[in-house]
């Protein structure tokens, strides 16, 4: 299993609020989300919502965690636990919001829904590297597919992002052992669609 630190308050189940975001996010609308996460992506000034045509794969081969095959594809593989991986991405240099996409398949056909949480840690100019105020979680109960090995794709949300950080850490998360989590076989992640919702013009 990948360890990152990860604060997300309890794991029985019982619903929580947590918003993790930094100082540096004026004026954001703070949104209920699934599971109890909050949720702060709001379009200030001078940002551009995009046509949505920045997107990008990033594959199972880039995240760091269970690896395994699916159809000759790489996966990372999720049991019925709390599992995590993580991958290190560079974003388009003007994307001040992007959302993020698991694309996943399932073991087998089967009743029951899979709790996924992500993570977006950002790196900002004027906050200490590695302090996770920067770090933004959201979560989001998706339904198992009716058929195995079928592609299924599952929006978590938007996320502030800074336009002069190098990098970002992007974090994905089963939460297998709380209540929303019902499908009790594996899930195997295909990669993450990250989409640039809204730019700020390059100085």
């Amino acid at each position: 299993m990948t360890q990152f630190k990860r604060r997300t308050g309890r794991d029985d189940g019982v619903p929580r609020r947590r918003i993790l975001t930094g100082a540096a996010v004026v004026g954001a609308a703070a949104v209920a989300g699934a599971g109890g996460y909050e949720v702060a992506a709001h379009v200030g000034d001078g940002m551009r919502r995009g046509s949505g045509s920045a997107r990008q794969f990033v594959s199972a081969l880039e995240l760091q965690g269970d690896r395994a095959t699916v159809g000759d594809w790489p996966v990372i593989t999720y049991p019925k636990a709390e599992s995590n991986s993580y991958a290190i991405v560079s974003l388009p240099a003007d994307a001040a919001i992007v959302t993020v996409d698991l694309v996943w398949v399932s073991d087998r056909a089967g009743a029951g829904s899979v709790r996924w949480a992500t993570g977006l840690t950002r790196i900002d100019s004027d906050v200490p590297f590695g302090d996770d105020s920067v770090s933004t979680w959201q979560a989001s109960v998706a339904r198992a597919p009716t058929s195995a090995t079928v592609l299924t794709t599952t929006r978590m949300g938007e996320y502030r992002v800074a336009p002069d950080s190098p990098a970002s850490k992007l974090m994905v998360t089963r939460e297998g052992t709380t209540s929303d989590d019902t499908y009790s076989a594996a899930v195997h992640l295909v990669g993450v669609v990250l989409t640039t919702a809204a730019t700020v013009p390059l100085v």
